[in-house]
């Protein structure tokens, strides 16, 4: 159970991708077999696709997963690499940060507007946005945190930071309790 704490938007993720991929397969059978749809199933696939989409960008971005064209900053000496790695990681926090600002915006100001069939506000469709970039922005300061300290390794030192953390709190939890 704690693993699927720890990586909720993986496995979030790929449930919403079984429940897609699932209703489209539903939905072609029922088409070309008996002539008929689930009306509201086209609404819940694009609301799971569009929120797996984006809890795989989350993972992506945490595991340093996403597509770089690094071969001439690889050639670079090692000191000008780091300034341009933090440069790149700044640039990424500032667009994280101001697209979830964005998306709160977007949020606020949907008002009653909701979907055709199922009637869910596009609150709960928009809100993607708001987690996947909240999320990836948690993530990139904490990136930042790791080069500064010269911790940032491998694509896994923010998974191994958050389990530092998790730790930490743990052994703070336990003492706590402990003197009671």
């Amino acid at each position: 159970m704690n693993n699927v704490l720890k990586h909720f938007e993986e496995v979030l993720g790929c449930f919403l991708l079984a429940v897609y991929v699932g209703l489209t397969v539903l939905n072609v059978i029922l088409r070309y077999c008996f002539n008929f749809i689930l009306s509201w199933a086209e609404e819940v696939i694009v609301i799971a696709f569009l929120w797996s989409v984006f809890l795989g960008a989350i993972t992506a971005f945490r595991l340093d997963r996403h597509v770089a064209i690094d071969v001439i900053v690889t050639r670079l000496p090692r000191g000008v690499q780091r300034v341009l790695y933090v440069a790149i990681d700044l640039l990424i926090l500032a667009l994280t940060i101001y697209i979830t600002y964005l998306g709160v915006i977007l949020c606020m100001n949907v008002g009653v507007k909701t979907t055709y069939t199922l009637k869910i506000s596009f609150v709960y469709i928009d809100a993607a946005l708001v987690v996947s970039f909240g999320l990836m922005s948690v993530f990139g300061i904490i990136r930042l945190v790791l080069r500064a300290q010269g911790r940032y390794e491998t694509a896994d030192s923010i998974t191994r930071t958050l389990n530092e953390v998790e730790g930490m709190a743990a052994e703070n939890f336990s003492e706590e309790g402990g003197e009671k």
